[in-house]
Formats: structure tokens, C-alpha cells, sequence
């Protein structure tokens, strides 16, 4: 029998749910509840956004794959993820769609141009929610209870989305480097949650957009 998992409302007012195991959304909000189903591999729809145009995005499972809904029902595929599952989706302030996975932790951002990238790697094993802070709010939050653990604030991005990454080595402290306001990366403790440093990049050939990758004990982008 199919469960309700997750509802959204759009912009129009129309009501979705993304149900499992046979992995539709169906329009609540019209009387003949018509459902559409991304693939046939799909199973669950974990999380559903949606932005002022129309189009709705579906994070999913068990292929771990982000998908997008035209405003005319057909489905494209957005990132094929290769983990199990995707918990969640949001939409930035720019119009990229975020994505948050099992096993690894990872945060996926998928631009405007259709490329995808990893901005930021977790320490738990699994991101459930995300939630788009125009404000530079950062908060931890305990997976098993959904507590607070830390917040702090920094300067908030503005002409490009936040980009991080979780970076720790033996003997530094655990420290989370994000980018600020328009041209600084910053590093907060992740145990007091104060800024270690700051180092402001040149902006010369540099868009608005900024991607960080690890490799090793290096951060670059």
C-alpha cells in the first residue's frame, strides 16, 4: 500500500506527495490525483522543493537520484548521485537545487548550467534537511535528536551560493571552511564555533560561484 512520505505546497497553491515504495508524486490538490513517477527504479520520494516557476524537484532512493518535474509533468534527470539514497532537497537563493545524501554525508549542488558538484562533506553518515539561511546563520544539529549543537553567524553570500567543507587532520581541531560574503573563506572551530582565520580571495576572473574540494589535508577550488 503506498505511504505518504513527504508534501509540498507550490507557489499556485497545488498540493504534492511524494509517496513509496512504488516512488510517485501525486497532485493532492486535484480531485483525480493524478501521479507521475520519475522512473522505474524508483521507490521512494524522500523530499520534494519546489520554485516560482513551477518545476518541482524530487530527491530519492534507492538509486540516490535527483529529479526534476516540468511544469507539463515530464521528469529529467538531475544527478545520479550513486549512493543509496537522496534525503533532501532545497533550491538556493541563486536558483541551484541542493541535495543532501546517505552513507557519505554529502551536500550536492546542481547549478544553473546543469553541472554537479560536492560542497560540502558532513561527519555524520546521512544529511536529512536542509535550509536555505539568507542571513550567514549557521547551525549544527544532532542527527538523533534534531538539537542545536552549535551557531554561529558569518557574513552571508550574496551574488553567488555558500560553498564548504569539512577539513580535519591530527592534531588541528575539526574546523568547517565556508565562504563568506563576497570574497573570504572562513574557518569555524566546530567545537566552539569561533572563526579561526579568515583569507579574502582576488576576484579577478572569478564569477560569482565558488566550489571547494578536498584532496588529502589540501582544500582548493
Amino acid at each position: 500500500r503506498p505511504c505518504v512520505g513527504i508534501m509540498l505546497v507550490n507557489s499556485d497553491g497545488k498540493v504534492f506527495a511524494g509517496t513509496g515504495p512504488k516512488g510517485s508524486v501525486v497532485e493532492i490538490s486535484d480531485p483525480k490525483h493524478p501521479g507521475t513517477r520519475p522512473d522505474p527504479k524508483v521507490q521512494y520520494i524522500w523530499d520534494l522543493a519546489t520554485v516560482a516557476r513551477g518545476n518541482l524537484y524530487a530527491a530519492t532512493g534507492p538509486t540516490g537520484q535527483l529529479w526534476k518535474r516540468a511544469v507539463d509533468g515530464s521528469w529529467s534527470l538531475l544527478l545520479d548521485s550513486k549512493h543509496s539514497h537522496l534525503l533532501c532537497v532545497t533550491v538556493g537563493l541563486d536558483g541551484s537545487v541542493h541535495a543532501g545524501s546517505d552513507g557519505e554525508g554529502l551536500i550536492y549542488r546542481v547549478g544553473l548550467d546543469g553541472k554537479p558538484s560536492v560542497v560540502y562533506d558532513a561527519p555524520q553518515n546521512e544529511v536529512r534537511a536542509l535550509l536555505v539561511a539568507p542571513d550567514g546563520a549557521i547551525a549544527l544539529h544532532d542527527f538523533n535528536t534534531g538539537d542545536v549543537t552549535l551557531r554561529t553567524w558569518i557574513a552571508p553570500r550574496v551574488t553567488g551560493p555558500s560553498a564548504g567543507a569539512v577539513v580535519s587532520a591530527a592534531g588541528l581541531p575539526r574546523l568547517l571552511i565556508v565562504t563568506e560574503g563576497e570574497r573570504h573563506l572562513v574557518a569555524i572551530d566546530l567545537m566552539s564555533g569561533e572563526a579561526r582565520w579568515r583569507y579574502q580571495w582576488t576576484s579577478s576572473g572569478r564569477s560569482g560561484a565558488l566550489r571547494l574540494k578536498r584532496s588529502g589535508k589540501l582544500l582548493y577550488d
